[in-house]
């Protein structure tokens, strides 16, 4: 009997897998290697992605008319649901940025592409996978192109939109809070947690975490990234912490190790 779980990531066409699960009313399972490095393989409804596509489309503009360009391979989470949210809209996936009007993608395949000079004159671009800074975004506006950035997580998806990650704010349909530092999300788009009994998804009263740092300020998520401290002089210092501080003083991304 097969397990109640469709692994997409592993199968021949991720996306046509994703559409039947939907269909079947299947749970879907997504391996990630999550911050730690310890695999985990988080476990979705299809509809935990599918109901956030309307505003999706809103936010970006995507419509029937779009042609998408999805450079990264679909065996990654963040491009399979952009390929599954074209294909809802009925876009067309472009084969290059050149004939697109939306492109997916990381920070770093943006900043090539600004390295680059490629002419992002009306295009909207959606990035997460790391954090965009401010000057990023001023780069693309200059460009002519209009930037996306979210932020989120395998186990929550959408947390927060906006222009870079000075700018963002709660996803339409959730609610975020910080306590103690520590990022709490309440959003019909959290995942059912993980499918190994080992793992387990932090929860409270229908909130919740998955340990990311940061703040809630004027509506506006301040995320400082996944805690994690470094033992130092007789005391725990968190890395998210001070990166935190340093990052708007710097003049590019800044990394703190021990």
């Amino acid at each position: 009997m097969p397990s109640s779980e469709v692994n997409v990531l592993a199968a021949a066409d991720p996306v046509a897998a994703f559409v039947e699960a939907e269909r079947q009313g299947r749970l879907v399972a997504l391996p990630t290697s999550g911050t730690s490095g310890r695999p985990r393989t988080v476990v979705r409804t299809t509809a935990s992605w599918t109901d956030s596509f309307g505003a999706v489309a809103e936010l970006t503009g995507t419509t029937g008319a779009s042609r998408v360009w999805v450079p990264g391979p679909v065996t990654a989470t963040m491009n399979l649901f952009a390929t599954v949210h074209a294909r809802w809209a009925g876009a067309h996936l472009a084969p290059s940025l050149a004939e697109a009007t939306h492109a997916h993608l990381t920070p770093t395949s943006l900043r090539r592409l600004l390295a680059d000079g490629a002419d992002l004159a009306g295009r909207s671009l959606v990035v997460a996978g790391d954090r965009v800074d401010e000057a990023t975004a001023a780069a693309v506006s200059a460009a002519g192109g209009r930037l996306h950035h979210y932020y989120g997580a395998a186990e929550l998806s959408f947390v927060a939109w906006g222009e870079h990650a000075g700018d963002l704010r709660a996803f339409p349909g959730v609610d975020v809070e910080a306590r103690d530092g520590e990022l709490w999300v309440r959003s019909p788009y959290v995942s059912a947690g993980y499918l190994e009994p080992s793992h387990e998804l932090r929860g409270e009263g229908g909130w919740v975490t998955v340990g990311d740092r940061g703040e809630v300020v004027d509506g506006r998520v301040i995320v400082h990234g996944r805690a994690g401290g470094i033992t130092t002089a007789g005391a725990t210092v968190r890395v998210a912490d001070i990166e935190g501080v340093l990052r708007p003083l710097a003049h590019g991304d800044v990394v703190v190790v021990g």
